[in-house]
């Protein structure tokens, strides 16, 4: 048996260690499980950002007799498109709050079904902190920029007339982002269905013995050609050392 000696960091034992299931106290993580659930929650953040523009986009023939009447009384374009970014931050604000609300009211539950001992205290962390503002921001941008570029592009008259003359290029957008949600909606339920069902044939499948009661004794070669004597010690009395 050839032994190997690395040095890994201590903060990465938990998520990027190979040999976390065989040699440390406690099974460790999986970093591939942090993408997934992360891939996860971008894709649904990113079918809300699509939702906030259809809808902005959509609703664009109730306000443009706002816009045309800013424009006639010498709003600028550029005050126009500030206006309804802060429109945007103020409403993933707002989303903000109440998702963070929503956690903390549900952290003792999602602790139970997890066997965690998360804390609502690590949202205070200046890193954290940091990282919320960050994301509230780039999602205020992502998701506001195209409605307040197109509501700040209406021409007064046409605003006041109700017709604009970029209707057929913002249908199409629109169209576009439409499709763009409902692959990504499509592929996230397909996508759960597989797992779900992958999951119930691991935990409903036959495979040939009780799993209760069961040791799992990892590298039993160690034990050369003491196997069975040390299985029939264990099958004769458990509570043996």
């Amino acid at each position: 048996m050839k032994l190997v000696f690395f040095i890994q960091p201590l903060t990465d034992i938990h998520l990027f260690s190979d040999s976390a299931g065989t040699s440390e106290l406690e099974p460790g993580g999986d970093i591939n499980s942090i993408y997934i659930f992360g891939a996860v929650a971008l894709f649904m953040l990113l079918i809300a950002c699509i939702n906030f523009m259809n809808l902005s986009t959509a609703g664009a023939t109730k306000r443009s007799k706002e816009v045309g009447v800013k424009k006639v009384l010498g709003s600028q374009k550029n005050q126009l498109v500030h206006q309804f970014l802060i429109e945007s931050f103020i409403s993933t604000a707002v989303a903000m709050i109440l998702g963070i609300l929503i956690v903390t009211l549900s952290l003792s539950l999602f602790n139970q079904l997890s066997g965690k001992e998360l804390e609502a205290t690590f949202l205070l962390n200046p890193k954290v902190s940091a990282v919320l503002l960050g994301l509230g921001i780039f999602i205020s941008l992502l998701a506001g920029s195209y409605p307040a570029f197109f509501l700040s592009s209406i021409k007064p008259i046409a605003a006041l007339k109700n017709k604009f003359s970029n209707g057929g290029k913002s249908k199409g957008i629109r169209s576009a982002l439409v499709v763009f949600q409902f692959v990504i909606s499509a592929t996230l339920i397909l996508a759960i269905i597989i797992v779900s069902q992958q999951m119930s044939f691991i935990q409903d499948k036959n495979i040939g013995y009780n799993r209760d009661q069961r040791i799992v004794l990892r590298e039993s070669y160690l034990l050369g050609k003491n196997e069975n004597a040390f299985k029939n010690r264990r099958c004769t009395n458990p509570l043996l050392p």
